[in-house]
């Protein structure tokens, strides 16, 4: 049985694959794998080691135990300056130049650190020095000589080889040699991958089959295409770690809450399809949370404060301390008491961290932590009056319910202080934070307070109107949650704020579409152009396919008649004598054009000539076949083409400005139109293709409220402007 070493193409492995390679000179069996974040021996016994010093340290041992010349392990001073070099100069830049400083003072006239015979320490101290380009090229060009030129020598012993360790040091650069193959190979794959991103992170300490994240919405609004990057970031990350996945619902601000966002939050979750555990609701553990803050004010950490809000901030801004900062723990635990009770005098009180007003960081200036409530909680009614703000509630509950990486986004950042300050004053076991990037994108609002104004003022259906940035908007607009979930894939768990487009979720949405949606035929009914074809006198029903390069799409029937429709634009377009091509059908020329008093063509007069060359047409026209010339309704099925635009006229809606002054009044516009006979069997939610004019989802079916009509929404391609000309 072999040894099974896996690293990443990273400099991290570098020290670990030295051993692998060492071993593999005396003779023990290695297999080194190059894949994964993490770096994990698997001992022939199954035993499995993992981490950067344990995983060298195995296989130093392994190979010393084949080999008992080498003298690499077995000393306690040689671990423990193994144990030094790596925790005082491995991935610690800024520390780097002190760290290689002192052991090169250690080095002295000596050419090894212990007994002048290589170790592990001094393996180790190559390793790290080796991997970093900036020093290597400098001891290279002969820049570092003078200042260390204890290591210098050490260096040049182990990069030319010419000294009685030649097998030891060999190794070394086979490693380095092994690592720099497999970082060009991951770089290769990273270049190809790049248009898809990836969430292929190294998340600090994160280990396999142990990692878990969490998404916590607040149920204050239905989900948007914002948190669908936090929920689709933790499901992936999660899943990448083989870990879990937790659902919270933060419902500590009755103010904004309701059954109707989680009922919906939930939804949105299951059509996503992504796995997780709970859900759990942070409003569950308010008793826990109250002891909690017993604890953070026993410890001098939190007092009781009725400064009145806006004088408050004013001194938070100016950093003044409040005329109740230095309260008596025990006046502080009994006012904290009356908050819980919801008493007269509690309800002018909140609970304030006390940690540092002179911070140049404003949430550490004493934050609230508590406060009074007494709006009827979705789902404990007038059960608390006191709850625990967000700052205080999360960083506990985290703790508690096991998360094991906190991820949220980079606007938080600031706050990672506050975070950890909470947990270390309570005595709790503390997350890693991973930040992230928020999802922005022009013309759109996400914030739910201004996204709520919209719904407030009747502008919009609700929080499922296709112009609404949330899920139920998107999708209901057209996008699949396939193109969603693979955008998001796409955009991995980026760093990098930026103001994105529509155009790209939107294109990739259409590559989904194209191959599959049904194509029909439909014409605007304002201004009808009928075309009569004079030799045809039979109405004849033809069998044609939905779609012409996808068999499996099915088939519909086509009325081909003597009378046919097309839109007045096309009509327009066309001159007396040209011949065009009717798509489905073939060329005919277009003899005579007949133009009413206003100059729209209100019948144009045509013959066949199926014979023509298709190729040679200027026009290709969309049409519908009518059973007599009159068009009637049951010839023809009646259609709202529906289009939406941006709800408002700038591209990022800055703190400053007003809702209302840029509020777009032409953001929906609705046009009826006849499609041909085949479209009467659409159902709700099918996703078709009317040629020439794009993609449209059936929003609704034939019905009294929408004078039945079938209604059809635009699915924006990513072009800038849609069919009837609205901005995207």
């Amino acid at each position: 049985m072999a040894y099974n070493l896996v690293v990443p193409s990273t400099k991290d492995a570098f020290f670990p694959v030295m051993g692998a390679l060492l071993c593999q000179k005396v003779g023990v069996e290695v297999d080194i794998v190059n894949k994964g974040k993490q770096i994990v021996l698997t001992k022939p016994d199954g035993a499995v080691v993992n981490d950067y010093l344990p995983v060298a340290l195995a296989l130093f041992e392994e190979a010393q135990s084949k080999n008992p010349e080498l003298i690499l392990t077995g000393n306690a001073d040689v671990l423990a300056a193994t144990n030094d070099i790596i925790n005082g100069i491995h991935g610690k830049p800024k520390t780097f130049p002190d760290e290689l400083k002192k052991w090169d003072e250690r080095l002295g006239d000596n050419t090894y650190l212990f007994n002048n015979s290589i170790s592990m320490a001094d393996l180790a101290l190559f390793a790290i020095t080796f991997t970093n380009s900036r020093w290597i090229i400098m001891f290279r060009q002969g820049v570092l000589d003078t200042q260390y030129k204890n290591f210098a020598r050490m260096y040049n012993i182990f990069t030319t080889a010419q000294n009685d360790n030649e097998m030891l040091v060999s190794f070394a650069q086979e490693a380095y040699q092994f690592l720099t193959v497999a970082k060009q190979d991951a770089k290769s794959k990273a270049v190809e991958h790049s248009k898809q991103g990836s969430f292929d992170v190294d998340l600090p300490g994160a280990e396999m089959g142990k990692v878990v994240t969490r998404f916590p919405p607040e149920p204050s609004g239905y989900l948007h295409i914002g948190h669908v990057k936090a929920l689709i970031s933790n499901s992936n990350i999660a899943k990448m770690y083989q870990g879990t996945m937790l659902l919270r619902f933060d419902d500590t601000n009755p103010t904004k809450e309701k059954h109707e966002y989680t009922e919906n939050i939930m939804k949105d979750i299951l059509t996503l399809d992504c796995q997780f555990k709970g859900p759990t609701y942070t409003s569950d553990m308010i008793p826990e949370f109250y002891d909690y803050g017993r604890k953070f004010i026993q410890n001098g950490y939190g007092y009781c404060d009725d400064t009145p809000v806006d004088q408050m901030r004013h001194e938070r801004l100016h950093k003044i301390e409040a005329k109740s900062r230095n309260n008596s723990v025990e006046e502080n635990l009994r006012i904290f008491e009356e908050m819980i009770k919801g008493s007269e005098e509690g309800l002018r009180y909140c609970v304030r961290a006390k940690i540092d007003m002179q911070s140049p960081v404003g949430c550490m200036r004493d934050p609230t932590m508590f406060r009074c409530n007494q709006t009827p909680h979705p789902r404990h009614g007038t059960k608390f009056i006191c709850y625990p703000m967000y700052d205080f509630a999360c960083p506990i509950i985290d703790s508690v319910e096991g998360v094991t990486h906190t991820l949220r986004t980079i606007e938080y950042h600031d706050r990672n202080e506050q975070y950890y300050w909470v947990l270390k004053v309570l005595g709790l076991r503390q997350p890693v934070i991973w930040d992230f990037s928020r999802l922005n994108f022009k013309y759109t609002l996400l914030s739910k307070r201004k996204l709520q104004w919209f719904v407030d003022q009747g502008l919009v259906e609700g929080w499922f109107d296709p112009r609404f940035p949330t899920v139920q908007g998107i999708l209901r607009r057209g996008l699949s949650v396939e193109a969603l979930k693979e955008f998001m894939i796409s955009q991995g768990a980026s760093k990098n704020i930026n103001l994105m487009e529509w155009d790209k979720i939107w294109a990739l949405n259409k590559s989904k579409m194209e191959p599959k949606a049904p194509r029909y035929n439909a014409v605007l009914s304002q201004d009808l152009a009928l075309v009569e074809i004079e030799d045809v006198n039979e109405v004849t029903e033809v069998t044609v396919p939905l779609h012409q390069k996808n068999a499996d799409v099915g088939n519909k029937q086509v009325v081909m008649s003597k009378n046919i429709y097309i839109d007045q634009a096309d009509a327009a377009a066309v001159s007396e004598g040209e011949e065009v091509t009717i798509m489905g059908w073939g060329n005919m020329f277009f003899n005579k054009i007949e133009k009413d008093s206003n100059g729209k063509v209100v019948k144009i007069t045509a013959k066949t000539h199926l014979e023509g060359d298709f190729k040679k047409t200027k026009f290709k026209l969309t049409w519908v076949g009518a059973k007599d010339g009159e068009v009637p309704e049951k010839d023809f099925v009646p259609l709202t083409l529906t289009e939406f635009g941006p709800l408002i006229r700038v591209e990022k809606l800055e703190e400053d400005q007003k809702i209302e002054d840029f509020v777009n009044k032409k953001s929906k516009e609705e046009v009826p139109a006849l499609g041909e006979h085949a479209l009467a069997s659409l159902k709700k939610d099918d996703v078709v293709q009317i040629q020439r004019k794009g993609f449209y989802r059936v929003d609704a079916v034939p019905a009294p409220e929408n004078n039945n009509r079938f209604v059809l929404i635009y699915i924006p391609d990513g072009s800038q402007k849609g069919q009837l000309g609205i901005d995207k």
